[in-house]
């Protein structure tokens, strides 16, 4: 009788060791099983992350790309240079921090000394081999200065078509040995006079002028 408690001690007690055992084999499987589970989660975190830069670096080239784009539309709607930086200025201060901005046709003595004010920051326009002009601006964030640049080459290339235009329209109408205005663009604006006086019911003048010794102008 005493054997077997003996035996049935021990056959429990064994039965409890296993047990024991068992129960720390898939302790360790279940947190073996975590582990793997938690480094999955970590990836797919550390994927999530990267597509989440990769969506805003792609949004933010969008938003750069559309800026350009309407920057362009704006200063190629106008043939005046006046309304052309106006459009620039209008679509740079939406998107870049500062306090003044200026358009400079050439470099002067006044430009000089605010090229060393280091509160300005002066970018030299562009357009082939041509310098067309100075931007010059006040209180210019660093972290914006990269993206003004990028929105200043843009606004060089249009401003650049603008000019040419002017240029063309100019030659167009202009005699290239007097620089006075042709024949044709002067009887049309005598006409479009002509009208203008009619429908505002005002007197016109019209005087014409000859110039002596004028062959040796010619």
């Amino acid at each position: 009788m005493i054997g077997i408690n003996i035996f049935m001690g021990l056959y429990g007690c064994a039965m409890i060791y296993l047990i024991f055992r068992i129960s720390k084999v898939i302790e360790l499987i279940f947190q073996s099983r975590v582990r793997i589970v938690q480094k999955g989660y970590k990836r797919i975190l550390g994927t999530a992350d990267i597509l989440n830069a990769k969506k805003v670096r792609l949004q933010n080239e969008a938003q750069e790309k559309l800026t350009l784009y309407e920057i362009t539309k704006d200063i190629t709607q106008t043939s005046n240079e006046e309304e052309a930086f106006q459009a620039f200025h209008g679509k740079l201060k939406e998107h870049v921090v500062f306090e003044e901005c200026e358009y400079v046709p050439s470099l002067s003595s006044d430009l000089k000394k605010r090229m060393n004010n280091k509160e300005n920051f002066v970018f030299s326009l562009r357009s082939s081999r041509r310098r067309i002009g100075y931007l010059v601006v006040k209180g210019l964030e660093e972290e914006d200065r990269e993206k003004f640049m990028i929105l200043a080459h843009q606004f060089a290339l249009s401003f650049r078509r603008v000019k040419l235009y002017n240029e063309l329209e100019r030659i167009a109408i202009t005699d290239s040995l007097t620089s006075v205005f042709t024949r044709r663009y002067a009887l049309e604006r005598f006409e479009e006079e002509m009208q203008r006086s009619k429908s505002k019911k005002i007197n016109m003048s019209f005087l014409m002028i000859d110039v002596d010794k004028f062959k040796s102008i010619n």
